[in-house]
């Protein structure tokens, strides 16, 4: 995601560390979003990476709707970029086995 027509910087710079473990990365709601190991799930502002759910990593981001998030064994949504819910796989299979059959 380029905003000012210039990459965002990888490298660090004075007082930042270089971001080594981007994950995963979309757009959602017009910004931009990066899943890293090292700051969690950041939001792009300008050329700099800003944590916004330190304990949020995923590997995969779905913007469709609800920003989804996937990580090893944890599935993550927001509705807002504030408030964030998720749900271990195990108690996912619980919640899908209880739905009916397709007609």
């Amino acid at each position: 995601m380029m905003r000012s027509g210039k990459a965002p910087s990888t490298a660090g710079g004075p007082g930042r560390a270089p971001h080594k473990s981007l994950r995963s990365g979309c757009s959602w709601r017009g910004e931009g979003w990066v899943g890293t190991i090292d700051k969690g799930l950041c939001q792009l502002r300008g050329d700099e990476l800003v944590s916004i759910e330190e304990n949020q990593t995923p590997d995969r981001l779905d913007p469709r709707g609800d920003l989804l998030m996937v990580q090893g064994e944890k599935v993550a949504a927001t509705s807002d970029g504030l408030k964030f819910r998720a749900w271990k796989l195990d108690r996912l299979s619980e919640l899908w086995s209880q739905q009916p059959a397709p007609a």
